[in-house]
Formats: C-alpha cells, sequence, structure tokens
C-alpha cells in the first residue's frame, strides 16, 4: 500500500524544471564566443556592362579577340534592327561604342547610318536624319581603318557637299 501512495504522491508532485549545469571546462568559463558578423551584400555588375581590360592584363589575345568580334557581330545585328525599326539615335548611340574598338565594319556601318545618300536609298523615312559631314568623317575613319570600298561612297558625299551652297 505504502508503494501505492508513493506512486500517487509522484504523480501529483509538478515536475522541477532542470536548469543547466555549469561546465566545470576551465576554457568553457573564458569569454563568450563573438557573433559573426553580418555578411555583406554581394554587388555585381549588370551583365550588358562592358569591361575594359588593359591590353596587358589579357593572357590570350586571340581569346579578348574572339569576345570582341562575337560583340561585334550582336552589337551589328542590333544596330540593324534599331534602323529597320527607325531608332536612329539608340542605332548610332550603339555604333559609336561599337566603333571604339576600331573595327573597319563598325566604322563603315556608323558612316551608313549617317549617310543621307544611303540612308534614301535604304531607309526612305530616315533620310532627313543624316549629315553629310558626319558620314564623310565617318568613312574616312573606316577607310584608315582598313574598310574596303569607302573610297566611292567617300567621293559621293564630298561631291554632294560641294555642289551645295
Amino acid at each position: 500500500m505504502t508503494e501505492i501512495r508513493q506512486a500517487a504522491a509522484i504523480e501529483q508532485k509538478p515536475e522541477a524544471k532542470a536548469e543547466p549545469k555549469p561546465d566545470p571546462r576551465p576554457e568553457a568559463k573564458a569569454e563568450p564566443k563573438p557573433t559573426p558578423a553580418p555578411a555583406q551584400p554581394v554587388v555585381r555588375a549588370p551583365v550588358q556592362q562592358a569591361v575594359q581590360v588593359p591590353a596587358t592584363v589579357v593572357a590570350a589575345p586571340q581569346a579578348a579577340a574572339v569576345v570582341d568580334d562575337q560583340r561585334v557581330a550582336k552589337g551589328l545585328a542590333l544596330a540593324a534592327d534599331y534602323m529597320q525599326s527607325g531608332r536612329v539615335v539608340n542605332a548610332r548611340s550603339l555604333l559609336e561604342d561599337l566603333a571604339k574598338s576600331g573595327n573597319p565594319t563598325v566604322l563603315a556601318t556608323l558612316a551608313e547610318s549617317y549617310d543621307p545618300l544611303h540612308l534614301r536609298s535604304t531607309y526612305p523615312k530616315l533620310f532627313r536624319t543624316g549629315s553629310f559631314a558626319k558620314a564623310l568623317d565617318a568613312y574616312e575613319r573606316a577607310k584608315a581603318a582598313g574598310a574596303k570600298g569607302m573610297e566611292p561612297r567617300i567621293e559621293a558625299v564630298r561631291a554632294v557637299m560641294n555642289a551645295r551652297p
């Protein structure tokens, strides 16, 4: 019977909360662990932003040329799309940026975007946005960079400029 009373007494006692025992190790009593600093946010450059690397840093010039050629090809296609849709300012801005590479094809395309004679035959609605002076300058830059067939265009632009009062 006493066993039953003891069991009943145990059931009636509220359970005591166990307190954590202090760590007896001396190194545990040392200074508290520092909290880690919050992580710095990662800042990434936009995908379309071009990064210019000095020529001395580039390890493989052939790889850089391939990347540059791909960039030029994509840029020329995009500029053609801009011209087709009548966004001449966007096309010229893109071509001016690509022209910094000195690519003769880009320089010739830039010259065509300014040439009123070319614009009239290719994009009849856009010919008024042309400039003979800028076309002549761009054609000469393209010729200096090695573009073929620029001389007849330079002569045609000069002829129109000289005929104007």
